[in-house]
């Protein structure tokens, strides 16, 4: 298993005490792009993830957060996804946990869907794949909903978690009109 902060170069003492938060999400498909034989596959799992991650006000997915795994037929693929936390119940931190967010700033124009789609576009994930993760993720509030009452968090937690989340998935809607 590698990390990202590893495949792309990133350590203390390249990019700083904060290197894993460096730099933008983009870099992570460019780098998957390099070492996956199977990368359009591969491609469309990262970009769920961080669809996820963005619902979800995940702002601790750095570089050391997605890996890849070595096959036993000694090829590589993009792992299932891990440490998949609500962070902004605990701390109020940023939107994306890397630095330039979604891309980088030259590219990082208009809202929020926008970016997601320029970073498909970039990424070479085709718009049909898009368009439909992005009907199935907000398809799923009342599911959530269920599954967070559900849960063993305190209601003020559970309060909390469903406000980001309904927080993310108002401003995503809104920005698809």
């Amino acid at each position: 298993m590698e990390d990202l902060a590893a495949l792309t170069g990133r350590t203390q003492q390249t990019h700083g005490a904060n290197y894993k938060y460096q730099g933008n999400y983009l870099e992570m498909f460019e780098a998957l792009k390099k070492h996956l034989p199977a990368y359009r596959v591969e491609a469309v799992k990262l970009f769920k993830i961080i669809l996820l991650n963005y619902l979800f006000s995940n702002g601790d997915a750095h570089f050391k957060n997605f890996s890849i795994l070595e096959t036993p037929m000694g090829d590589y693929r993009f792992s299932p996804a891990y440490d998949l936390v609500n962070s902004r119940i605990h701390v109020e931190d940023q939107t994306f946990a890397l630095s330039e967010g979604l891309l980088p700033p030259h590219l990082a124009l208009g809202n929020v869907v926008q970016h997601f789609r320029t970073l498909a576009e970039k990424a070479k994930i085709p718009v049909k794949i898009v368009d439909k993760e992005f009907k199935r993720f907000l398809g799923y509030s009342d599911k959530v909903q269920t599954l967070t009452e559900a849960s063993f968090l305190d209601v003020k937690t559970k309060r909390s978690y469903l406000q980001h989340y309904q927080t993310r998935l108002s401003k995503f809607r809104r920005s698809m009109e």
